[in-house]
């Protein structure tokens, strides 16, 4: 049986500690690859989401959330998916014309399986009122979006609104 030298140990340990340190590294990049590919698919997807304001589609918004969503307002209300999917629909219902829509991702975390976006909401519309009177309606929301991985790609799960500017024909709305 051979004996090992002091030199040969630390030799050993440092060949050991080079494989770990490439192991640790590889594994880095290969998250670091998924995080920007989830980011990817998180930004394609309020790509989408724009596009779907800009047509008033609520049915395909609906179906970006989770069957568990839910909507916090500025006010800390809380409404349901059930809840949420009616209000979507009214808003949608009551578009006359869009003027422009546009979402901007202010930021994105990934953690996992979820990830935080923090966004602006612009939304200019033509919208017809309870009487059917049509009013020029202008929007500038930021709302913080959890998103989950789920089967169906990314959804949102919980959608926060932090702030709300609502102008009605020229006039600020107080929500």
């Amino acid at each position: 049986m051979r004996k090992l030298s002091v030199g040969s140990i630390s030799l050993a340990m440092w060949a050991l500690l080079a494989c770990a340190l490439s192991t640790l590294a590889s594994a880095q990049s290969n998250l670091n690859r998924k995080s920007a590919a989830d980011k990817t698919a998180i930004v394609q997807r309020y790509y989408w989401y724009e596009e779907l304001l800009a047509s008033a589609n609520s049915e395909d918004v609906i179906a970006m959330q989770t069957d568990n969503f839910v909507n916090i307002g500025v006010d800390d209300s809380k409404l349901n998916r059930e809840q949420s999917d009616a209000m979507v629909r009214i808003s949608a219902d009551s578009v006359h014309r869009v003027h422009g829509a546009n979402v901007r991702i202010n930021q994105l975390a990934i953690h996992g399986d979820h990830a935080i976006a923090t966004v602006t909401q612009y939304f200019d519309t033509d919208r017809k009122d309870e009487t059917g009177a049509i009013r020029r309606v202008t929007s500038n929301i930021v709302m913080r979006h959890l998103w989950t991985r789920t089967e169906n790609g990314w959804q949102i799960q919980r959608s926060r609104t932090l702030r709300a500017e609502i102008n009605v024909d020229g006039h600020v709305v107080r929500i």
